[in-house]
């Protein structure tokens, strides 16, 4: 028994699934889907009938062709017996409407049939999806075990009679139906079964040839207790970053050290913090006159903080400040190699800073 039709304010969504049903299952082209979409739109609301009045010219300016191409794709569309031409003797459409504005009659292109046989274009389609997922299946497993044949016979010649059997097979799969697909299926696993029973391959033994992999290992104490003692002293501990005093110096201090307009900038973030003050050092940086080879010295002397630290005092002991420093890029430079050498006292500049006192580093 057929599921009922759908009522008239359902009927246009149950055509545009119709639609597309359709053109999945017999790969219109796209003008033929979108003649129909537009048919569709121009059903009147209150039709008896889901016909579709829309004259030639407006379809043809919709779509962006000729008139005669709208006429070709009608033509198409009524001999696959999606829709029928119910327009009056010469070609013309038009809707008709009672006194109380009801629509009586409607002239164009019916699109009855289409939405009749809604339901079975709907279960084409799903059927049609199902087998192709099941062909994409298929096609993988003959990939597969093709690829475990030619690896159980690499290096070897193959005997005759399987070597008969794997040229009797067909090479391109990808256009095969899938009743092809299912018989293939069944071959290979034949031709595994009998020909390849034997083999260690597919047993999940390791042929003789397949021995373990290891890889050259230093010695290490921890792997090595008997290891000389004076030895182990040889080896360099890893390096220390250089402090040059900056422990001595709390985020606390080095934001009361800090000029104005970077406490301003610092309290628009809301709070204070080391990872803020890194990056306002890091974009006034570029703006002083820092080159980016200069901080990447400082940073890799006294990590981020400290760098932060040195272009902060920098721009606070600027020219431009009234200060000493004329070149902040080159002062920043010069500290940072001071401090890579741990010959700078970082915490005396920033404490007179604080103090008001010109301290040398």
């Amino acid at each position: 028994m057929n599921p009922e039709q759908p009522d008239r304010h359902d009927q246009r969504k149950a055509l545009y699934r119709a639609a597309k049903d359709v053109t999945y299952v017999l790969k219109l082209r796209p003008g033929l889907k979108a003649l129909l979409d537009v048919l569709i739109d121009h059903i009147p609301n209150g039709a008896p009938r889901p016909v579709s009045p829309a004259a030639m010219q407006r379809l043809a300016d919709k779509l962006g062709c000729e008139d005669r191409a709208i006429r070709y794709r009608i033509a198409r569309l009524v001999r696959l017996g999606l829709v029928t031409n119910r327009c009056l003797a010469n070609g013309r459409r038009h809707v008709q409407r009672a006194r109380t504005g009801t629509i009586v009659h409607v002239a164009g292109i019916d699109l009855s049939p289409l939405l009749d046989t809604a339901w079975d274009w709907a279960d084409r389609a799903a059927d049609k999806k199902d087998a192709y997922a099941r062909r994409a299946r298929l096609r993988f497993q003959i990939s597969e075990k093709r690829g475990a044949l030619v690896r159980a016979f690499r290096g070897e010649e193959m005997p005759a009679d399987l070597e008969a059997l794997w040229s009797g097979l067909p090479r391109d799969i990808a256009k095969l139906g899938l009743a092809a697909l299912e018989v293939l299926v069944d071959k290979v696993d034949r031709l595994i079964s009998v020909t390849l029973a034997d083999q260690k391959s597919f047993a999940g033994q390791p042929e003789e040839c397949d021995r373990a992999y290891i890889t050259d290992q230093g010695q290490s104490e921890s792997c090595n207790p008997a290891m000389p003692a004076g030895k182990r002293a040889q080896e360099k501990p890893p390096r220390q970053t250089p402090r040059c005093g900056l422990e001595h110096v709390s985020l606390r201090q080095a934001v009361m050290a800090a000029p104005d307009d970077w406490r301003i900038e610092m309290e628009r973030h809301g709070r204070s913090s080391w990872h803020i003050l890194a990056g306002i050092a890091y974009q006034r940086a570029r703006a002083l006159g820092v080159s980016p080879s200069a901080w990447a010295l400082a940073q890799n002397a006294v990590g981020t903080n400290g760098a932060a630290i040195i272009v902060m005092m920098a721009d606070a002991k600027s020219h431009a400040r009234g200060g000493p420093v004329r070149s902040v890029g080159g002062w920043v430079r010069r500290m940072a190699e001071r401090a890579e050498k741990g010959t700078a006292t970082l915490h005396r500049a920033l404490f007179g800073l604080l103090h008001e006192e010109a301290v040398p580093c």
